[in-house]
């Protein structure tokens, strides 16, 4: 194919093209209210332990971090509390 004709092929479809008649925070502001959630109860507490085992690695990790952030405050930088 020529570039010629992939010009002309890339003009007719950019005439097809669809544009909004509304910007993208004009239709961006409309509201949900949530009134209501339905979950049986088992659900909601196994949807819970889940929460909790995901938090024990989440907790550690920061521990860690902290711990090793106050390993480098008092040893390396010589910071005493």
């Amino acid at each position: 194919m020529s570039l010629n004709a992939m010009l002309q092929e890339a003009e007719v479809e950019s005439d097809l093209m669809i544009h909004p008649t509304s910007s993208w925070k004009e239709t961006r502001s409309q509201t949900v209210v949530v009134t209501g959630i339905r979950i049986p109860f088992r659900s909601a507490v196994a949807l819970l332990m889940k929460w909790a085992i995901a938090a024990v690695p989440a907790a550690l990790l920061l521990g860690g971090l902290a711990a090793g952030t106050f390993f480098v405050a008092t040893e390396v930088l010589g910071v005493r509390w």
